[in-house]
């Protein structure tokens, strides 16, 4: 017996560091948080792919090293999640590399309700370096007649549940519980990789400050089998235009985590974070490290214009629906006025459904999809030749951002006029005010506070089209909205 307790030490220390490091371990979490919950995968519209490198206790020989790369996308107007990761783990004697494919599917329970369900499901190719084991005796059965790796295949279960900024998840990794058995020539000498059941639980919130500055607290435990104890992580991170990022974070039986983050031409994100070591042994372990390095694939606002083109095209159906409809209403109630209630009701029916649906594809683009700073045109607002009075068809578009903007009271914009190139500037300066003004009163006088709206006129700059066609120009006379609080 004697001639295998040399190996079943390092084999038993290597195996209670497998329990803690078989859930990836990052310090930066919040760009990926799919990893631990797959029903997060899909949360942003534009599909994204990130790169993560940890280098953890750098003092110790054969302490874990993860690299990891990671895709996500939304599908199916934002209901269906796609992604995947792949991982390597190496740490001690073992190097194992996970791949992992998840899913998300949305249901909506209120105007600022939604619940997500995520599935995942994945294999660990488990390999033991035996090299690396300096046993007593080299005879040692553990070490001889034995396959270097196995395959494990595991699946894992998610929940998250939101409301407005709120996000509420749990998750089950390793749902399975599978296991992958090293079998040894010799009998009663095997080794038993055994995949630990873990509860994961996450709680973030994101608050909306002044000058474009929010924080978003998150809160995660986890439990990693019935003899582990709880593992609790507090992290605030704070943002500035969505595009500069830090981090601060607590994480029990280890310490502190601080981090470092920006995004530059709107894809290309760039993070650090460092771990201060608290426990006793702070002095041996060395230093911690970890690397991010993300890009957004499309630019943002073409999804939205493709979006809000495609709104149009819709609303212009609708407008001409309810015209028709109108007609025939008047055209029936004059002929037999017994029907007035009737009819008056049908059309006040459907015409409510038809204004719910197409606010609720407005709000589909706007809740969460774009950024302070970010530019919408007002394609459907109407004036005259040289006049800023706004035309009857001019309503139904700036309706629908009037109920955007009840839908949520901490938007603010700036309203912005332009014109052609034809006359003077210092006449196209006023009269661009003034059609940017027209909007802003029609929107106060439609209930929007005065203090989220703010107008200007830009004259004959910033030229979307063509002036020496007549078509050009028409692009050039356009009213704009710039989202200026969020």
């Amino acid at each position: 017996m004697k001639k295998y307790i040399s190996t079943l030490v390092v084999m038993m220390v290597a195996i209670q560091g497998i329990v803690a490091q078989q859930i990836p371990l990052f310090s930066q979490y919040h760009y990926t948080m799919f990893i631990y919950n797959p029903a997060f995968v899909g949360s942003y519209t534009r599909p994204q792919l990130y790169i993560i490198n940890r280098n953890q206790w750098t003092n110790i020989p054969d302490a874990p090293v993860t690299l990891a790369a990671t895709f996500e996308a939304s599908i199916n107007k934002d209901i269906v999640g796609l992604g995947g990761f792949i991982t390597q783990d190496k740490y001690g004697v073992f190097n194992n590399t996970n791949a992992q494919v998840d899913y998300s599917y949305k249901v909506k329970l209120g105007d600022s309700t939604n619940l997500y369900f995520g599935l995942g499901a994945g294999f660990t190719n488990i390999q033991i370096d035996f090299n690396k084991i300096h046993a007593h005796e080299q005879n040692d059965p553990l070490l001889l007649g034995q396959p270097a790796n196995r395959m494990n295949f595991d699946g894992i279960g998610g929940v998250v549940f939101n409301w407005k900024r709120l996000d509420v998840g749990l998750s089950v990794p390793q749902l399975f519980n599978t296991s992958a058995k090293f079998n040894s020539s010799t009998q009663n000498a095997n080794v038993l990789y055994q995949s630990v059941r873990h509860f994961i639980g996450i709680v973030d919130y994101t608050v909306k400050l002044k000058n474009n500055f929010s924080i978003k607290p998150i809160y995660m435990i986890k439990k990693g089998g019935p003899n582990t104890p709880f593992q609790n992580e507090m992290t605030v991170v704070g943002s500035y235009k969505n595009n500069y990022y830090a981090s601060l974070g607590y994480r029990t039986k280890w310490g502190l985590t601080a981090g470092l983050g920006f995004r530059l031409f709107e894809q290309l994100t760039l993070g650090y974070a460092y771990d201060f070591n608290t426990m006793p042994v702070r002095n041996y372990t060395g230093q911690t490290h970890e690397i991010i390095l993300g890009f957004r694939f499309g630019k943002e606002i073409e999804k939205i214009n493709k979006r809000l083109n495609k709104i149009d095209s819709v609303n212009i159906h609708q407008d001409s629906a309810l015209y028709s409809l109108d007609t025939t209403v008047k055209r029936i109630m004059k002929n037999d006025s017994t029907q007035d209630t009737t009819i008056k009701k049908n059309f006040f029916q459907l015409s409510t459904e038809i204004k719910r649906t197409r606010v609720e594809m407005l709000d589909s683009v706007y809740h969460h999809k774009f950024r302070i700073g970010e530019r919408f045109s007002l394609t459907r607002v109407y004036y005259k030749t040289d006049k800023y009075d706004l035309l009857e068809g001019s309503r139904v578009e700036l309706n629908d951002l009037i109920s955007i903007m009840n839908r949520y009271p901490m938007l603010e914009i700036e309203i912005i006029g332009y014109t052609d190139a034809i006359a003077g500037e210092e006449y196209n300066l006023i009269l661009s005010r003034n059609r940017a003004r027209s909007v802003y009163d029609y929107m106060v006088a439609n209930g929007i506070s005065k203090d989220r709206l703010k107008y200007r006129g830009a004259g004959k700059t910033e030229y979307v089209g063509d002036n020496s066609s007549e078509a050009g120009r028409q692009l050039n006379r356009r009213v704009e909205f710039r989202i200026s609080k969020m």
